[in-house]
């Protein structure tokens, strides 16, 4: 008898579903284990992880997945990216020592020596080298085991801290970066060592300096856009208002996932009619925001009035005092749902260099108002400043639009 074959695209969004959900399930769990400071030095390290995490996927994870079919004849290849990939995380963790060490932001950042941390941004730069490398080199199922395996060790690890409520941040570091072991093991044991050393290269490094540098610009210049008021918020406020942002971050990844899903859903069948007629691609990016966003905005008017219920059904009691949080974070989702088709319309279009500097003009913002706002209106501050992000971004997309006759608005 046979066995069916499951088709690669169940496979990846199963994958999807399982690294997304296991995230929100990690984070709401810490969110009721820790109190309100830790729980923000911990958002702290997610951040400076996603950071790191933002660099080793430009210069490494993404040239490997436009280039690995090109160098299809080349076995040495993804032994090459792998190599890279150990190097610029010791280098990474060496850098977060370095900076740490200074004391600069003590009480926001552990500034003594924490093995676990390093261990931990080790183990979370590798494990998601691996699970991406798996899909580019047509491996899903083992890009989803490696994901399944770093989850239900994460879940032993909250049954473990649940069940043992005294424990040390420092405990908890040692055991998240722990869970993150088994998936390394399976990275290291399954990946492509073929002729480790017999391919060109120079050829390699040039195909990553080459795509590396855009890349990176823009991925850091994203980073930066996304989380200044958020991480400035744990400056000016305090580490427990990081915290706080970082769990209704969390809540609100589920709408982050489904906005990626219309985006890989819609893009391709978007692109395909631009090339056939540019007003079909533009009824159907109009339809398709029709059919897909009342839903979500029933979501979001749901949030905004019951935001304070949903806090503390989220992080607890000790949360329920920054469900304004919530209030501001519906209102900036609601600007994102109204933008989505001017974003899709941007890709469609080809208009990379437009869609980086509409976050260069975002990110200039943010840092001529981010003291101002976060001194004056605290945390309002902050929500205000990332929703004026994302209107600067939106009116300078749609205006570029505009100029090329196309006008998603009209």
């Amino acid at each position: 008898m046979k066995i069916p074959t499951i088709p690669s695209r169940y496979l990846v969004l199963a994958d999807q579903v399982v690294f997304s959900g296991g995230s929100f399930v990690l984070s709401l769990s810490l969110a009721r284990l820790l109190d309100t400071h830790h729980f923000g030095v911990y958002s702290a390290l997610v951040l400076i992880g996603y950071l790191l995490l933002s660099v080793t996927n430009a210069l490494v994870i993404q040239p490997f997945q436009v280039s690995v079919a090109g160098f299809e004849k080349s076995p040495s290849y993804p032994f090459f990216s792998l190599f890279i990939q150990i190097l610029l995380v010791v280098l990474l963790c060496s850098l977060y020592l370095a900076f740490t060490a200074t004391g600069w932001l003590t009480g926001f950042l552990p500034a003594t020596f924490a093995p676990g941390i390093v261990l931990w941004l080790a183990a979370f730069l590798m494990q998601d080298f691996f699970r991406k490398a798996f899909l580019a080199l047509s491996k899903p199922g083992l890009s989803l085991l490696s994901d399944v395996l770093a989850v239900l060790s994460q879940i032993v690890v909250l049954g473990y801290l649940w069940l043992n409520p005294g424990f040390s941040f420092s405990a908890l570091m040692n055991l998240l970066a722990l869970a993150y072991v088994p998936s390394v093991i399976l990275g290291l044991a399954d990946f492509q060592y073929s002729e480790m050393f017999s391919g060109n290269w120079k050829s390699f490094w040039n195909a990553h300096r080459s795509q590396g540098g855009w890349l990176l610009l823009t991925a850091v210049v994203q980073w930066w856009t996304n989380n200044l008021f958020t991480v400035a918020s744990g400056v000016f406020i305090g580490v427990e208002a990081l915290g706080a942002f970082r769990l209704v971050q969390s809540l609100f990844g589920i709408l982050n996932m489904v906005f990626q899903t219309f985006e890989n859903h819609l893009l391709p069948e978007a692109s395909r009619l631009f090339k056939l007629s540019v007003e079909e691609s533009k009824d159907f990016l109009k339809a398709s925001f029709r059919q897909n966003g009342w839903p979500l905005v029933a979501v979001l008017v749901a949030l905004f009035i019951f935001s304070q219920e949903v806090m503390v059904l989220a992080g607890g009691a000790k949360f329920g005092s920054y469900h304004m949080i919530i209030k501001g974070m519906t209102v900036l989702y609601g600007c994102i749902l109204i933008g989505y088709p001017v974003r899709l319309a941007i890709r469609m279009m080809l208009l990379n260099q437009t869609f980086f500097i509409g976050y260069v003009l975002a990110f200039g913002f943010s840092l001529l108002s981010f003291r101002f706002l976060l001194e004056h209106f605290q945390l309002w501050g902050a929500l205000a400043g990332l929703l004026i992000n994302q209107l600067i971004m939106l009116i300078y997309w749609n205006k570029q639009l505009v100029s090329h006759q196309f006008n998603v608005w009209k």
